[in-house]
Parts: C-alpha cells; structure tokens; sequence
C-alpha cells in the first residue's frame, strides 16, 4: 500500500510541473551498526529558480494551488487512511514521521540546497479545531514545513485524468476506469 501512497504522491507533483526522484536511500546509524534509510520523494519545482525556496500564503496544511509556490521539498508520505492525523497519532509515530538528520542531508546533497521545505503527506488532519492546532504545532516544531492532506491530492488527479486517456501509470489508467464506468 505503501507504494501506491507514493504513487499517488508521485504523480500530483508531476502534474503540477515538478521533477521527482522517490525511494531515496542513504545511510543511517543504528543500535546494530549502518542500516539504510528511505526518502519518500523529492521534488523540485521546473519553474522556480534553483536555490529559491517558495512563498506560500501564510498555511500550513496546503491547498492544490499552494504547491507551486514550493522551490524543493523532501516529502515523508503517510497514508494511514484508517485514521485521522492527530496529535496521538502523531506522539505514538514520532520516530515515523519526524524528518531526521541524515534524510535532511541526502536531501540536500541531491537537491544542491539545504534552502528546501519539509512536506508531509497525510490521510487528513483531526476535523476537530483543538486536535488540528495543537497536531500543527508538534509538527512545526518537529521540523515539517507543510501539510498537504490526500483528498487534495487524490481530488486533483481525479479532475486532471480523462475518461478515455491510455495512461501508463497504473494508478491513473485505475482512475481513467472508474471515472469512465463509476461516474
């Protein structure tokens, strides 16, 4: 599933004009000796000059036209669908979620800038105002830039895929099916 989550990922950033490289792998240290790490993505925007971080409106948790205003990004994806993101899902998951060091240095030395945000893709936020705010403040303060919750995602594939379109990816060719035969 985890894939498919990073697909799905994928593909919203390269629509909105970015070039992507997933499944970064890199070294980190561990209780038994080196082990490998895995960046989820990485993603540069082809129309922002290189070195220039983004400016986006005064939000955190992101909006499809948001995104362009993004320069490069490390982005962590979660889809834990079964669940709203929360701050209890965010303190049982913490080693999870948090960008760590040596992510933060291969993705500086892949993206020729430590002037990058941190982008974490989740199911959705807590509806609830109090659980949303104080589940914000544990992310800035972990280190994560942006939110962008899937339903943004997944609506803007849904409404950029054509019913008749022949597409290679899987996940868009599963779109272009059901948009065809459901809707």
């Amino acid at each position: 599933m985890a894939e498919v989550n990073q697909e799905v990922v994928r593909l919203f950033f390269e629509g909105k004009g970015f070039f992507v490289q997933s499944n970064v792998q890199f070294p980190i240290a561990s209780g038994r000796g080196r082990a490998q790490g895995n960046i989820d993505l990485l993603v540069a925007n082809t129309d922002m000059p290189s070195g220039l971080r983004g400016m986006i409106p005064g939000r955190f948790v992101l909006q499809e036209d948001d995104v362009s205003g993004i320069g490069r990004a490390i982005v962590d994806v979660k889809g834990w669908h079964g669940r709203y993101f929360s701050p209890a899902t965010i303190i049982e998951h913490a080693g999870d979620i948090l960008f760590g060091p040596e992510a933060l240095q291969k993705a500086a030395e892949i993206l020729g800038t430590d002037q990058f945000d941190r982008i974490l893709v989740v199911s959705r936020m807590s509806p609830d105002p109090d659980q949303r705010g104080q589940a914000e403040e544990i992310l800035r303060q972990g280190g994560v830039d942006y939110v962008i919750e899937f339903g943004t995602i997944v609506n803007f594939l849904w409404f950029n895929v054509e019913e008749n379109g022949g597409y290679a990816p899987r996940t868009l060719q599963t779109m272009s099916l059901i948009k065809k035969y459901v809707f």
